[in-house]
């Protein structure tokens, strides 16, 4: 686990959140979708239900932050993730979200389950692996299903995962692959912080 670059990733996903607070209160965004804030409420117990609570939960996060550990890394960078999707439905395009839906998933989990596939992340990668490949960037390949514009989009479908029992035990993710193409910062963070909850590493760019 690279902690250096997930860490650098980290900081870049609390800058990143602010931004999108910002805009939300430009937008005159008041609550959060979805109310609360899903991971935020598995990850830490706190129930964010309006964009002032959702600042405040980014900065006591900033506070207490451990960059020395990775599951902590993890547990922060999915709680960011959480709330920027959920402060920027005012303002951000279709693309920008998770363009799987809930009732997609089930049909596509049912279907790894009968044939003991896995589900994968390509993080901006065109490296194809068995089983469903999520795409998340522009310009999926052929053979993958676009997921999103925006690594952050992942966080709906770990609401989703965590609640799942065959894509995670527990607060353990399983049968899950990410594989880094790009390695922005955002992007590092999020795909370490899939392997430190448990997902598979794929391919990762030298």
């Amino acid at each position: 686990m690279h902690n250096r670059f997930a860490a650098k990733g980290l900081k870049k996903l609390f800058s990143l959140a602010k931004t999108k607070i910002r805009l939300a209160r430009e937008a005159n965004t008041i609550a959060v979708k979805p109310t609360p804030l899903q991971l935020v409420k598995k990850l830490s117990g706190e129930s964010v239900t309006t964009v002032d609570e959702a600042e405040k939960h980014a900065l006591r996060l900033n506070t207490e932050a451990d960059y020395s550990n990775a599951e902590s890394i993890a547990s922060t960078v999915f709680q960011l993730m959480d709330v920027v999707e959920g402060v920027k439905y005012n303002f951000e395009p279709h693309e920008a979200f998770a363009l799987i839906t809930a009732g997609e998933l089930r049909g596509i989990e049912a279907n790894l389950r009968d044939a003991g596939e896995k589900l994968n992340f390509l993080l901006m990668s065109n490296q194809i692996l068995s089983g469903v490949n999520f795409y998340v960037g522009f310009k999926p390949p052929e053979k993958a299903l676009h997921y999103s514009l925006t690594p952050t989009s992942i966080a709906t479908f770990l609401d989703y995962a965590f609640k799942s029992s065959y894509l995670s035990d527990g607060m353990r993710l399983q049968n899950i692959r990410t594989a880094l193409g790009s390695k922005t910062l955002i992007m590092n963070a999020v795909h370490y912080s899939l392997i430190a909850y448990g997902a598979e590493e794929g391919c990762v760019l030298p």
